[in-house]
Parts: structure tokens; sequence; C-alpha cells
């Protein structure tokens, strides 16, 4: 093959990238995983949500709502999240400052590791090789690179005193096992801390991504103040209590009869009782 059809062949992929984070999440996967993926709906939809809300930031156009993701575990909800979505909006925009932020430091920490190593990765690097982490500001909690981008990790419940972010991105705010202090706690995190926080209010926005928890988690406090949210639910299974928003997409009832197949969730709710399944899977905050 030529040098110059290899260079096309480069940017042409390039720009499939920058044009689809659906299809930049795919070409970064095996950076994040040995595994195969297991492929199913939501992650085109959430992708192609996540998309739309960088796409309005990087252009500094106001926000049409904060979203809310309710989605089960082993879900690949942190990776589209908080791992490939930060490094996408990158590439689209190096200039970018990002707040990530998860219930204890070192889960926030990790993430934004494995954000990194997919930056520091041969693959990034042949396709965007304009953007370099600084090495003077590069380290697990926070780093950035040449064009002024910075990501910071936190923890629920930080001052993150200095910053302010142009996106927000929470990905569970509280353990599954939280108080009713903790999830005080978290909730007046989300209105005070992180609302003082935005480069810009009109803008900013921030994306909460968790399984329920209880009836006054942080999905029920933002959803209860009355600004502008988009809600996307995804239960494990069509259920009484939860009806998901894409039911025309599960499968038998089963959000994704792969990963999660009866025979799976049977043994999740012998394995965690009725209540934790009825939160974490059918993203329903009552006991069963």
């Amino acid at each position: 093959m030529s040098v110059n059809k290899d260079i096309i062949l480069l940017e042409a992929r390039k720009q499939l990238l920058l044009r689809s984070y659906y299809e930049f999440f795919l070409y970064f996967w095996d950076e994040i995983s040995p595994e195969l993926l297991v492929n199913n709906f939501h992650i085109k939809i959430l992708c192609d949500e996540l998309q739309d809300i960088g796409e309005r930031v990087i252009r500094r156009e106001p926000k049409l709502y904060d979203l809310i993701i309710n989605i089960s575990p082993a879900s690949s909800k942190s990776t589209i999240a908080s791992v490939l979505f930060p490094c996408w909006l990158w590439a689209k925009e190096a200039s970018l400052k990002i707040l990530t932020g998860s219930h204890a430091q070192n889960l926030s920490i990790d993430l934004a590791v494995k954000s990194r190593n997919v930056l520091k990765s041969d693959k990034f690097k042949r396709l965007f090789p304009d953007i370099i982490l600084k090495e003077d500001e590069n380290n697990k909690s926070s780093y950035s690179n040449n064009h002024l981008g910075n990501r910071r990790a936190t923890s629920v419940g930080s001052d993150v005193i200095g910053f302010h972010a142009a996106i927000h991105i929470v990905d569970d705010p509280t353990t599954a096992r939280a108080t009713k202090l903790e999830l005080k706690k978290a909730n007046e995190w989300l209105s005070v801390t992180l609302s003082t926080r935005k480069i810009n209010k009109e803008v900013t926005p921030l994306i909460l991504i968790q399984q329920r928890i209880a009836i006054d988690d942080c999905t029920a406090f933002l959803l209860s103040r009355g600004n502008p949210v988009k809600h996307i639910c995804l239960p494990a299974e069509d259920n009484q209590y939860t009806t998901p928003e894409l039911k025309q997409y599960y499968v038998n009832g089963l959000f994704d009869p792969v990963r999660l197949s009866r025979k799976i969730l049977d043994q999740t709710k012998i394995d965690i009782g009725s209540k934790g399944y009825a939160t974490q899977f059918l993203q329903a905050p009552v006991d069963i």
C-alpha cells in the first residue's frame, strides 16, 4: 500500500471517529478491555445522546437539559460516560476542561487513568498526534494537554477549589448501601459545589449516571428541582415499577439478554436480595 493511500485511509478513519462518538467507542474499546464487546442497543443510543450534549458544549451553546442515566451494573456505563467520552471530547476540542466525579476518590482516579491510557496509546496518537499530555501537569487525578484542556477527577463531597469545567460527569455518586446522611451530602454536593464549578452556567451540563439507590437519591433530587432534565431509565427487565423509555428494544422483556440474561438476573436477585435488585437492576427505589 502506498504512503499516500495510508495517509488517506488514516484521515478517513479520523474524520469518521470525529463525526461519531459511537464509532470512536467501538474503535477504542480494545484499549479499555481485552474482552470482545458485547454490543447492545443502549450503547449506540447513549453514545449518540452524549455526542449531542458534547457538541453543544463545543459550540458553546446553552444546554437544553442535564442528563440522568439509570442503568444496571455490567452495562459498560463507566466506559461509555467516564472513560472514552472525555477522550472523544478532547479529540473534537482539546481545550475543554472536564470535571468527573464518583463516590470514592480511588474510583474516580481509576476512571481518569483509563482515559489517560487511551490518550497515551499508539492508536490515539496516530490519529490525533497534536494532542499531547503536559509532563508537568500529568498525575492520576488531574492532567492537562498542550491545548489548555484539563481533566480533573474528584470525589463526591470534595471542594474542587479553583477548577471550573465546561462539562460535569458524575458516575455513581453514592455506593449501593449509602446511608441517609451520605445521600444528603451527595445531593448537597451536586447542588452547591458543582453549581459553582462551571465555566458558563448556561452551557455546562451535568451528566449523572447511576443505578437507583433510594427514593431520595441523586436521581430523585435532580428530578425534583424543576430544572430541565432528560431522564433515560433502563431497568434490566420490563417490570411493573419502572417502564423503560426504550422498551421497544427489549428482547422478551430483557434489557440485555446476553450480559443480563434471565438466568443471570434470577441468580442476582438471590445474591443481593429483593431490595438491592429492585434499586440497582429494576431502577425502582422501593422494597419489593
